[in-house]
């Protein structure tokens, strides 16, 4: 049994993802996980953890979380890569295009972090985060640049 519970912040960004913030808010017992949800223009009101909508202190929440679950939105993801933070991401699949998809699978292939695709398996994925080996990330301006081409064919 854990002695001290978890500090976990979970960031969508500005956009609706209720479905992580729901799963998160009903599946993690309160005695073992600390939750605080920033949950964006979500509809979901989490009811056992602490939430807010935005923040321009942001960073505060990054720095006193021991994990940070975060969707795959790519200026939060990238950030947290480069200041070496402890990170799952779970993109959000129900988004028009796929970017969160693409990059989720950039950081799954290289090994910069942990990656959920499927709900249910995240309480493990927190739970047992310390055991992953985990590369640490470069700035990869390469694969920015092969992004911005692709868009702009």
């Amino acid at each position: 049994m854990q002695d001290v519970c978890k500090k976990i912040f979970l960031t969508v960004g500005t956009t609706n993802f209720d479905k992580l913030v729901r799963f998160c808010d009903n599946n993690f017992p309160t005695c073992s996980y600390k939750f605080v949800f920033q949950i964006g223009n979500g509809k979901y009101l989490p009811s056992n953890h602490h939430y807010f909508r935005f923040t321009d202190k942001i960073d505060f929440y990054f720095q006193n979380a021991d994990i940070i679950v975060t969707h795959a939105g790519a200026g939060t993801v990238y950030k947290l890569l480069e200041a070496g933070e402890k990170i799952i991401i779970v993109p959000n699949l129900h988004l028009k295009d796929n970017h969160q998809l693409e990059l989720a699978e950039f950081v799954h292939d290289n090994a910069y972090a942990p990656v959920v695709f499927d709900f249910a398996t995240l309480p493990s994925v927190v739970e047992c985060y310390d055991q992953g080996n985990y590369e640490p990330y470069g700035n990869d301006n390469l694969f920015l640049i092969e992004k911005i081409l692709k868009y702009l064919k």
